[in-house]
């Protein structure tokens, strides 16, 4: 190693040679958190909040669904009822058409 490359003499040379792989660093790390860290942690956020809204809009749908489907269920029990009703009107025309 040539001997102008890393010649410290004095406490005075080392302090100000920590100083500036100090100051080098912080700003690395500064520009780094900038660069990266920051975008990723809002991507993140966003990312969650989209995630809550699609829970939001899943658990009306289903919701949603699930009263249209009981409504048809409904229906369908009624329409079921009808049915037997008029089964037994048509069986009690029958009857006393037969007898009459």
């Amino acid at each position: 190693m040539p001997p102008h490359f890393m010649i410290i003499n004095t406490i005075e040379d080392a302090a100000s040679a920590i100083s500036i792989v100090v100051a080098i660093g912080t700003a690395l790390v500064w520009v780094f958190n900038r660069l990266v860290i920051k975008p990723l942690s809002d991507s993140m956020d966003r990312l969650s909040s989209e995630i809550k809204d699609f829970k939001n809009d899943s658990k009306f749908e289903h919701d949603e669904f699930r009263r249209h489907f009981e409504e048809l269920d409904d229906n369908v029990h009624k329409h079921d009822e009808d049915i037997v009703s008029i089964k037994e009107q048509i069986h009690t025309l029958f009857s006393n058409n037969r007898g009459g």
